[in-house]
């Protein structure tokens, strides 16, 4: 099969060879390609060492990026492109990189370090598909496979583990039943990865089409990290949870909702308000797993409010619009879709009708510009100010204000507000 290269992978691989450096394509971007995906990056191999790489390329903007291991990020029109010295790598001491390298001049070692066999695979405009792991083959029976031994694969680099479990959510592939085996045999490796790596592949595993099936044959990976797990696993919880995930609209912060949901709700206890006690278990997980706090919070909301029912009534929409802000009230709704698959078709139907009720009614709250935030509200704090309030009672005074408004005892009028507030004196 020819693969359409972009202008800089031609010219970069053209002049490599014009100095007798032999160069290819490979990876991801050559596995997209033959899956007629649009590939996200693309990335070079090549038998120049780093320094005549920098010297043959020197035309381009250079980013020293990984000399070490032979990698050097080169800029054509703006756009990056990771150039690496073939290579085999020496002993790993840490589960995840090498202590050294050595640079060779042979493709097929260096093919033959990398991870599964669909990105062990090199492509050259002139000779075509270079392939002696068979990852074209393993493309199309749409197959996860080590290359070589998996258990050296994986105590090489233990977030190949994740790595394989993501290709498989997001591809629909099956993990090979050798490659299965070590995954399960060996998941106490994830110990030693680093926790941002471990949450950065679930994030991209989530929101794969397969993220159920995956979850549901491999739990015992997730158990490395989210040991809360445990007891979701042995409830009806997690079924109910990988059959929402399943069906759920493809959005990391809905998705990881639904996942953390279902194993903080098998934590709580029912002496305390369960809802606190789901978002405080959710902020540890992800705490533990260095989210960032935007994201932390949102599905912390999403999560408190999720076993709330909104119904189609202005005044209550107009309530979690005030609560949640219009982007994660939107969310939510989407968390709710998803909720009403696990249910009986009769009750599905009815909650997927109310919701679509919902959802028509927020549209229209949001075209008309209706108030339900303190910045919609038509007086401000200056206003209070002038009529001699101070301190925290302006505060007070306009969220109290606004509850009136959206609770459509008050019309949203400058002049209704001011009026009020001057006969009333305090809200207090």
């Amino acid at each position: 099969m020819k693969i359409i290269l972009p202008e800089g992978a031609k010219v970069m691989i053209a002049q490599l060879e014009q100095k007798g450096c032999e160069s290819y394509v490979v990876g991801g971007c050559v596995r997209d390609s033959l899956l007629q995906k649009i590939p996200y990056d693309w990335d070079i191999c090549t038998a120049a060492l780093p320094q005549q790489v920098c010297e043959i390329l020197r035309d381009y903007p250079i980013i020293q990026t990984g000399l070490k291991h032979g990698t050097v990020t080169v800029l054509y029109q703006n756009t990056p492109y990771e150039v690496t010295t073939f290579r085999t790598d020496g002993e790993y001491l840490d589960h995840r990189r090498p202590k050294q390298v050595a640079f060779i001049t042979n493709l097929k070692e260096d093919l033959a370090r990398r991870d599964f066999t669909i990105n062990a695979i090199a492509y050259h405009p002139k000779k075509g598909i270079i392939d002696p792991f068979f990852g074209e083959q393993d493309l199309k029976g749409k197959c996860i496979r080590c290359v070589g031994s998996p258990k050296k694969r994986f105590e090489e680099d233990a977030l190949r583990i994740m790595r394989a479990l993501r290709f498989a959510s997001v591809l629909g592939f099956k993990i090979e039943d050798q490659t299965a085996l070590a995954i399960h045999q060996q998941s106490d490796l994830l110990q030693h990865i680093a926790k941002e790596r471990i949450q950065s592949e679930l994030c991209r595993c989530i929101c794969g089409n397969y993220t159920a099936d995956i979850f549901r044959a491999f739990p015992d990976v997730l158990l490395q990290f989210i040991p809360e797990l445990t007891t979701c696993l042995h409830s009806d919880l997690w079924e109910r949870t990988l059959i929402s995930l399943h069906g759920a609209f493809d959005d990391c912060i809905v998705r990881l909702a639904i996942l953390f949901y279902g194993i903080a709700k098998s934590q709580s206890s029912f002496t305390n308000d369960i809802r606190q006690q789901c978002a405080d278990i959710t902020h540890q997980i992800m705490k533990r797993l260095k989210f960032k706090n935007e994201w932390t919070y949102q599905v912390k909301q999403l999560v408190f409010w999720y076993d709330s029912e909104p119904m189609p009534d202005t005044k209550q929409i107009k309530t979690y619009l005030y609560r949640l802000g219009p982007s994660l009230f939107e969310k939510f709704i989407r968390v709710k879709q998803a909720d009403t698959l696990w249910q009986t078709p009769e009750k599905r139907q009815a909650k997927q009708q109310q919701l679509s009720q919902v959802e028509r009614l927020n549209q229209i709250i949001i075209q008309q510009k209706q108030c339900f935030s303190l910045k919609d509200l038509a007086i401000h704090g200056t206003d209070l100010i002038s009529l001699g309030f101070s301190g925290k009672e302006i505060g007070y005074l306009l969220n109290a204000l606004l509850q009136k408004v959206i609770q459509e005892e008050l019309e949203n009028k400058r002049e209704v507000l001011l009026k009020f507030i001057q006969e009333k004196g305090t809200l207090c």
